[in-house]
């Protein structure tokens, strides 16, 4: 492509006309430019992802390598696993992403092993080997998941960590080489990313790039460790690029919706680490829908990592992940493509101290409760509108719907239950009664649908 320069104002004025217009940009290696970028709507509307640690040389390989160059040998990467060491199932891996109710799956590429065949591998200068297969040969590791996620309308993401261009021959090269060859809708960065300044980096120029390159541009989405510059912003605030990443380990909740859209890592089977109440766990699956459900309502989601093959391990993971699709199979109306609610809360609690999170699709509110309502709860602080509809998610009664009565300070929703669980055969001639009262729609967190929107009351 042909880079044109223009005064700044001109060019942020053409760019804005051409994104508006849907029309495919050109952008240049400036901030004014690249903040023109928006957020892709995919990204916003999936909020859930796994994150998948690649693949990577065995141990005997990694230290004949460093000892080839000469160099100190670095303490061999435990989280990545080596190729030998267990069976390679891209397709299982997305199946499982799939049954999780995860919509894409960010795949971590190593260094200086990286999971593909790049054509910067072989070169005499190059610190970059390709990792093998069980032949011996290079294997693309990175192109069997990318095929087995698109196949089943799936995203691809790619972790290759950032390196100074100018410290690590060939890196700058490979990294757009990666971006040409997979396409990946979703990047994260990791490495020198916050230990240089951006110029030094050529993070602006890495990331025009990207928005350059890639088929379809408005899909692009760069995490925003894009220099030193970023350090006071970690964890906090989108700086530049696309989202930003808050780390379990150091950052808890948000009160606020957040600036820009973010998305939490987590490492699953460390439920223990924190939880967003501050209080003991309530198992993996009840932890981690909690952080799922918390972050949408302040405008980001999250990504579970494992590794490609955790051992005995991936059964419990396994477990685990196919039980939070199970929740989102029954709930996922409040979670996929809602969006927080910024005219009132993103987070409370009922009037008997139950927590309860916001979110909002359309016309309607989500009232998304930790723990089981009872009977009668309490949402303080709403004030809805004559004739508003009411519902659980997944919940199937003759019933029609949620009671309510407004209140002084809130409304009152009833959730009868009435009868036991077995109401009698089923009526073959009227199917849309149910055999069963299924009162209880799943584990782990209830949502309590609400239409219109109301108004919040403080």
């Amino acid at each position: 492509m042909r880079e044109v320069s223009f005064p700044l104002g001109a060019l942020a004025l053409l760019l804005a006309v051409s994104v508006a217009a849907g029309e495919r940009v050109v952008y240049v290696p400036t901030w004014e430019s690249l903040d023109l970028h928006a957020t892709p709507e995919w990204l916003m509307d999936a909020k859930f992802g796994l994150f998948i640690y690649g693949i990577q040389a065995t141990e005997a390989e990694w230290n004949a390598y460093w000892s080839e160059r000469g160099e100190e040998i670095p303490t061999y990467n435990y989280r990545r696993l080596a190729w030998d060491s267990g069976k390679w199932d891209p397709e299982g891996l997305v199946e499982l992403t799939e049954a999780a109710g995860a919509r894409y799956l960010t795949f971590g590429i190593g260094f200086p092993f990286v999971d593909y065949p790049s054509r910067y591998a072989g070169l005499p200068d190059s610190p970059i080997r390709a990792v093998r297969g069980r032949d011996g040969k290079p294997k693309d590791y990175v192109g069997e998941i990318a095929d087995a996620l698109r196949n089943r309308g799936l995203k691809l993401g790619i972790l290759y960590g950032y390196r100074h261009p100018a410290r690590n021959p060939y890196w700058f090269e490979s990294m757009q080489e990666v971006i040409d060859r997979y396409q990946p809708s979703l990047l994260w960065w990791d490495d020198d990313k916050l230990s240089f300044p951006s110029d030094e980096l050529r993070t602006r120029e890495m990331l025009a790039y990207y928005y350059n390159h890639l088929e379809k541009q408005e899909e692009a989405a760069s995490e925003d460790m894009l220099g030193s510059e970023k350090q006071p912003h970690v964890g906090l605030r989108q700086w530049h690029g696309d989202w930003f990443r808050k780390e379990a380990r150091d950052k808890p909740g948000a009160d606020d919706i957040s600036e820009g859209y973010y998305i939490r890592y987590e490492e699953l089977l460390k439920a223990d680490w924190i939880t967003v109440t501050g209080d003991a766990p309530r198992g993996i699956v009840a932890t981690y829908l909690h952080w799922l459900i918390h972050s949408v309502a302040h405008g980001g989601g999250i990504e579970l990592a494992l590794g490609w093959d955790n051992g005995e391990f991936m059964p419990q993971a396994r477990r685990s992940l196919r039980q939070m699709g199970d929740w989102l199979e029954v709930n996922g109306e409040a979670i996929y493509g809602s969006r927080p609610w910024r005219a009132g809360r993103p987070a409370g609690k009922t009037g008997d101290n139950k927590e309860v999170r916001f979110t909002t699709r359309g016309d309607s509110l989500y009232a998304i409760l930790f723990d089981w309502p009872g009977e009668v709860m309490q949402l303080k602080n709403l004030k809805v509108a004559e004739g508003t509809q009411m519902e659980m998610l997944g919940r199937m009664t003759y019933d029609e719907g949620l009671r309510w009565e407004q209140e002084a300070d809130g409304v009152r929703v009833i959730i009868p239950y009435s009868g036991t669980a077995n109401t009698g055969p089923v009526d073959y001639d009227n199917p849309d009664r149910y055999p069963y009262r299924i009162v209880l729609p799943c584990s782990h967190a209830f949502t309590i649908k609400i239409t219109p929107i109301p108004i919040w009351e403080d």
